[in-house]
């Protein structure tokens, strides 16, 4: 009966399939045009009954700018979640911390979201030198052949690869302990941005 889009950074393809829905009601957020031209977005806009205005001011984690869709179109301001996870709870890795360091995510699910390897080398070479910091390379088993890249170029024994090693919790200690998080657009940006690491 209802389609919902509730996202500000719309692309055409799930605009066009909104547009072969036959319903009553289609509502989805006022385009941020981040990912199409205005004018397709104006065109794509007639296929909406209804367009929330709700875009942050910057980036955070996804969940919250969810909350405001729903909040706006509802007109109901839903009570505060708390994090899925306590964070007092999450796993702590001593030899990870025992030095200030900076969580690298090269992975991001998809290809062409990602960026190549051999540039977050010579990026973590330039944060060893300049600042001091160990860089610890984090993801799945499937990044692993990105993170040999990024050793190879940033030739420091202070990068070094945790792919494959940890589940969720751990990475999610892995995050909440980072002087920063150096991610492409993927969950551990929002992991990060979650537990207000910059």
């Amino acid at each position: 009966d209802v389609v919902v889009y509730p996202i500000s950074s719309r692309v055409s393809p799930v605009d066009w399939l909104v547009s072969k829905i036959p319903c009553g009601e289609k509502i989805a957020g006022v385009n941020d045009l981040k990912c199409m031209s205005v004018s397709r977005s104006q065109e794509t806009d007639t296929f909406y009954s209804q367009l929330i205005p709700f875009a942050p001011a910057q980036p955070r984690f996804e969940f919250y700018s969810h909350q405001d869709f729903f909040s706006a179109w509802l007109n109901a301001k839903p009570p505060k979640s708390p994090m899925w996870f306590a964070k007092e709870n999450w796993p702590l890795i001593p030899d990870v911390m025992q030095h200030p360091y900076i969580a690298l995510f090269p992975g991001a699910g998809q290809p062409y979201r990602e960026w190549p390897a051999d540039r977050y080398g010579m990026v973590a070479r330039h944060i060893v030198q300049e600042y001091g910091l160990s860089v610890w390379i984090v993801g799945s088993k499937a990044d692993q052949k990105a993170a040999t890249t990024i050793c190879r170029v940033a030739q420091s024994s202070s990068v070094q690869s945790l792919c494959g090693k940890y589940e969720l919790p751990e990475v999610a200690g892995l995050v909440q302990n980072a002087v920063c998080v150096l991610a492409n657009d993927s969950a551990p940006m929002h992991l990060a941005a979650l537990q207000g690491v910059p």
